[in-house]
């Protein structure tokens, strides 16, 4: 996974997280952020497997996308479509403060055991 939190086209532009092949690191899948200049990517995380379907699914946070926010996809990776929006995440947290700026700043797994 690479992060371009200002995008590819430059501060303003949504962010992008691209999945890179392991082997040739060739471009898999583009995940796109929803609104100009959210900082999606600023902080990415594989986080296992939240829908026990056997696969390590990715937190993204936008901590500039309104008062920040992080979406969920859940895997696999690496199949079509090669571009998805975050307006298609799997899930997506808000911050329980709307007050509160850069909500999804810092996302990283977590477990129960």
């Amino acid at each position: 996974m690479v992060a371009s939190p200002s995008g590819e086209g430059g501060e303003f532009s949504p962010g992008e997280v691209y999945n890179l092949s392991g082997s040739d690191e060739s471009v898999l899948n583009i995940l796109v952020g929803s609104t100009n200049q959210d900082w999606f990517g600023y902080a990415v995380a594989v986080v296992g497997d939240l829908n026990g379907d056997g696969l390590d699914d990715l937190l993204v946070g936008a901590p500039k996308d309104e008062a920040g926010k992080a979406f969920v996809f859940y895997g696999p990776f690496g199949t079509a479509p090669i571009v998805v929006t975050a307006n298609n995440a799997d899930m997506i947290f808000f911050s329980p403060h709307p007050q509160d700026y850069d909500f999804g700043e810092a996302v990283g797994p977590v477990s129960d055991s």
